[in-house]
């Protein structure tokens, strides 16, 4: 790190390159250490210069860092175009498996029970979902769901374990995966269209461009079915 002033007189802070001792760069961008490299590929120079690259912690490329990382700017716009078709996709996949709105579920066990209806599917339990590869399953996104209980409160939970049993093979992206833990349970079921889902997905870690872009083709598909 560095100080030097600018044309105003302000002390302004900026880098120091550990090659050169020169301001206002990094040993990776080094006139001087680039220099060498190239007059000599396989100099001492050169192999420091291959070093100093950087592996970008979001795409794990070399060469740029999760700040300038293209595939995490391009995940963010991706990811816009692909909400509304997973919001569709699980409002189908709610609909086909008999947990549609007014689906009348209860929880808890017997002399302690809960009864309420399915409002919508949760896309909130869906925002844990990293979209980093076009799966049979959407990973790491447990099924959940908007339920309006007798009460009148209003609370997201795990989707019946029943209604995921015994499920058909279907193509790609059909289902969100099922992790088996639920403490509701189906008392009759609804194939009514739910409400619309409420809630957003957000960037994770990891997400690519390329691979959103997978999940936008694939669910556009099922759409267009």
């Amino acid at each position: 790190m560095a100080y030097i002033q600018d044309d105003n007189g302000k002390w302004i802070r900026t880098t120091r390159c550990s090659y050169c001792t020169g301001v206002g760069h990094n040993k990776r961008a080094c006139p001087q250490l680039k220099a060498r490299a190239a007059e000599n590929p396989d100099g001492y120079a050169a192999g420091m210069l291959k070093r100093s690259k950087v592996t970008c912690g979001w795409c794990k490329t070399k060469g740029h860092n999760a700040r300038t990382c293209p595939d995490k700017k391009g995940a963010k716009s991706k990811l816009k175009e692909l909400e509304p078709l997973f919001k569709q996709h699980l409002i189908d996949v709610f609909v086909e498996r008999g947990i549609g709105k007014g689906a009348l579920i209860v929880r808890g066990e017997f002399g302690d029970e809960k009864k309420g209806i399915v409002l919508s599917p949760s896309v909130g339990s869906a925002s844990d979902t990293k979209f980093t590869n076009a799966t049979t399953r959407f990973e790491h996104a447990e099924p959940m769901m908007w339920v309006l209980w007798t009460d009148g409160e209003k609370t997201r939970e795990w989707t019946p374990r029943a209604v995921w049993d015994n499920m058909p093979d279907k193509q790609e992206g059909q289902y969100t995966r099922y992790w088996g833990y639920s403490s509701v349970k189906l008392l009759a079921p609804s194939n009514a269209v739910p409400d619309a889902c409420p809630g957003n997905l957000y960037v994770q870690h990891g997400q690519t461009e390329h691979a959103l872009t997978k999940w936008i083709e694939l669910l556009s598909k099922q759409e267009e079915k």
